[in-house]
């Protein structure tokens, strides 16, 4: 299991501010599923409301599918169970300290699915400063998530039916 937590990079004090939530969060649209062709990675996610706000709680990350779940008072913002295929997060953490706690544990879940074989500390730092880049990326320029999804929506043409 691999715990830590999600503090970097980012400024806290920017973390919380009204308003510096994403227009377009890329969970907004949780019933989509994101793939091209005939891709066996399609992402399956389901969407349950959590504390107001609609939340993925499947993801498909290379061959495992990882199941989103909220718990109150962890020690840590964050923590990601690659051998049970758990994405567990700090239910109290809202807005893009919330955004980015998720975003750090998929990334964690994804060096395992690649098998990146990093050192504990060289992946933290990696995770950490990649999170908070796409983090900052989604908040600075809030339409990016929902044109990436259109981009990647899969689309049925003649071939794909045969």
């Amino acid at each position: 299991m691999h715990k830590e937590t999600t503090r970097g990079i980012v400024d806290p004090e920017r973390l919380d501010r009204p308003g510096d939530e994403p227009e377009h969060s890329p969970h907004t649209n949780a019933s989509s599923s994101i793939g091209r062709g005939d891709r066996d990675s399609e992402v399956q996610e389901q969407a349950v409301l959590l504390g107001g706000r609609e939340m993925i709680s499947k993801l498909k990350i290379g061959y495992q599918n990882y199941r989103i779940e909220p718990h109150i008072g962890m020690d840590v913002s964050g923590d990601t169970d690659v051998d049970r295929g758990i994405i567990r997060y700090d239910s109290e953490e809202v807005g893009l300290r919330h955004f980015n706690t998720l975003v750090h544990e998929v990334l964690h879940a994804i060096c395992d699915q690649m098998a990146l074989d990093l050192d504990d500390d060289t992946e933290e730092r990696v995770v950490a400063g990649l999170a908070n880049g796409l983090t900052m990326l989604l908040a600075d320029n809030p339409g990016l998530g929902a044109a990436l999804s259109l981009i990647l929506k899969p689309t049925t043409t003649a071939s794909d039916s045969v």
